[in-house]
């Protein structure tokens, strides 16, 4: 069999899915791919990124022609979901790029992306450009073969023969990033983090875009908890590739804990992008929006604040602990204004339950006087929903107002409540 007829042979019998906003154009690439003896029942065309998810779940596409951006997303995250079918040695990937920097991204993506093509472009080079590709998934050369050969060795946990391998591969190619990728990996698996980095550095050095060992290099510091240097890794990363939930979950420490909090904000759009948002990552990520909305709370910049704890409830849906905590940061700061709206996120079935009216009662006592506050406390403790700042409010508010016998009965009931606590209250008699 020539290798001609290997190729046409291999496109007619896999399922191939081609990515692309214009159905004419879609229409054009298709028929390029039956003229290279692609079967025309075996090609999917999608204009939405939603929809060219769903048919690489069903359809298990081991062809993918995709558009560099689709519906404000990288066509390159799809390629994630085509490897959970085919591996990085079987699938075949091209990416349709329309500039010399989403040129210079695909080419970095060594191994994910397989071939890109830059537009406009004539149906003569694309069938040239996926010709090759196929023919070096068929006969891969002696370099790919040994990469591929480590591949399998470190999956089996055999580290010193998958270097032999990498080193043979070296061999063959000295400036190949995705050797030292593997190389750094290795070193990675087997917890030497350090030595991890230099590898990746070296495949950087070749390739600074390098997708695989940018990746690997954030991943090593994180790991050695390195999140400074980690964080500064981020700003290259997240221009130019997608973040898998894991990766956007320890981007996200690495942003706070470097003391960058005020960046997390810009994670957002990345976060509700995801086709799934596993629960650690969304605890995450509330967490660092409320660590941030807590920053400008102390430097008092409630609007921003504001928008932080709104983009927590985006993140977290409607969380009454997130909201309550929300609303106290700013009763701190006498926002009574934010606090009340914020009050007014609160699930419809909750309001007037016990955490919302002890909420309540702390915003009324920054707004309302000393009697007003009594009488509204009294109210709370009978339906036995005061809490410890609840009773000190009313306390503070029958010593303002002389009522000292009914003071001292209300830290009786708070000492009760909260026996710990006692010296606190008893302190709070004293005019």
């Amino acid at each position: 069999m020539s290798t001609a007829e290997a190729v046409s042979k291999l496109l007619y019998n896999e399922n191939i899915l081609i990515i692309e906003p214009s159905a004419p154009f879609a229409q054009t690439i298709a028929k390029a791919l039956v003229e290279m003896g692609a079967h025309p029942d075996k090609i999917f065309m999608a204009r939405r990124w939603n929809e060219a998810l769903t048919l690489i779940e069903t359809k298990h596409p081991r062809l993918l022609l995709t558009e560099y951006h689709i519906d404000d997303r990288l066509g390159m995250s799809l390629i994630e979901h085509q490897l959970k079918h085919h591996d990085e040695q079987t699938k075949i990937s091209l990416i349709l790029t329309h500039n010399s920097a989403e040129t210079a991204v695909a080419a970095a993506a060594e191994e994910h992306v397989d071939e890109y093509v830059l537009k406009p472009f004539s149906m003569g080079e694309l069938k040239e450009r996926l010709f090759r590709v196929v023919v070096s998934k068929l006969n891969p050369s002696k370099f790919s073969a040994h990469i591929a050969n480590g591949r399998k060795l470190i999956k089996l946990g055999l580290f010193s023969e998958a270097t032999q391998e990498f080193k043979m591969a070296e061999h063959e190619n000295n400036q190949s990033p995705l050797v030292f990728f593997y190389l750094g990996q290795i070193k990675f698996l087997q917890k030497k983090y350090s030595e991890a980095v230099e590898e990746f550095k070296k495949g950087l050095f070749f390739q600074p875009k390098h997708y695989k060992c940018l990746m690997g290099e954030f991943d090593a510091y994180f790991e050695q908890q390195n999140y400074k240097a980690a964080q500064a890794l981020l700003g290259n990363i997240r221009k130019q590739y997608p973040l898998s939930p894991k990766r956007l979950g320890s981007a996200i420490i690495a942003t706070v804990l470097s003391k960058h909090v005020l960046e997390v904000t810009g994670f957002i759009n990345q976060y509700m992008q995801l086709d799934h948002k596993p629960a650690e990552l969304t605890k995450i990520y509330g967490a660092a929006l409320m660590t941030a909305g807590k920053h400008f709370i102390q430097n008092k910049e409630p609007d921003e604040a504001y928008s932080c704890f709104e983009m927590g409830l985006k993140v977290l849906g409607t969380d009454v602990d997130f909201i309550a905590m929300a609303v106290k940061e700013f009763i701190k700061i006498a926002q009574i204004e934010h606090a009340d709206k914020m009050l007014g996120r609160f699930p419809k079935e909750q309001v007037g339950g016990k955490m919302h009216s002890q909420l309540s009662f702390l915003v009324a006592d920054k707004i309302m006087n000393s009697q007003e506050v009594i009488n509204r406390g009294r109210k709370l403790l009978s339906l036995n929903f005061a809490d410890e700042p609840c009773f000190a409010a009313m306390i503070k508010a029958m010593v303002k107002e002389n009522k000292l016998t009914m003071a001292e009965d209300t830290v009786q009931k708070a000492t009760l409540q909260y026996p710990n606590q006692k010296d606190y209250f008893y302190n709070l008699l004293k005019p």
